[in-house]
């Protein structure tokens, strides 16, 4: 919308109703029909251990009025409706398949983003054997 309608100014680029990280994860979960059992890490993750890709220090909030007031932006879906078709997408390509074959632009970077085995060991320094959650 800003390309069709050039002009010198500073407009905030983001989803108008964002969910916590916490939120995030219950949308994907009942989306999959997962039902995950929650360990919530004591202070701010420190390091890789229950950070996320939308981790952030402390909230912000990205205010689309002036896009709204100056182009017409509108969001073509909720988030929460955003993350259901995405997670049917992403369920729907992977099919059949690992992931890291149907999603290799990703697969560099999942280890990093998503570090599983210390998250694992984090929990079970706080609660004891993870497999028995």
């Amino acid at each position: 919308m800003a390309g069709e309608r050039p002009a010198t100014r500073v407009l905030n680029c983001g989803d108008p109703d964002p969910p916590d990280v916490r939120t995030l994860v219950g949308l994907v979960a009942a989306t999959v029909d997962y039902h995950p059992v929650e360990v919530l890490l004591p202070g701010y993750p420190q390091g890789e251990v229950g950070a996320s890709p939308w981790t952030a220090p402390r909230p912000f909030v990205l205010d689309m009025t002036a896009a709204e007031r100056e182009l017409g932006y509108r969001p073509l879906v909720s988030y929460g409706d955003a993350v259901k078709q995405t997670a049917h997408w992403l369920l729907e390509h992977v099919e059949g398949r690992a992931w890291r074959e149907a999603l290799p632009a990703l697969a560099p970077a999942a280890d990093a983003l998503f570090p599983y085995e210390q998250e694992d060991f984090a929990v079970r320094a706080l609660l004891g054997p993870v497999d028995q959650l």
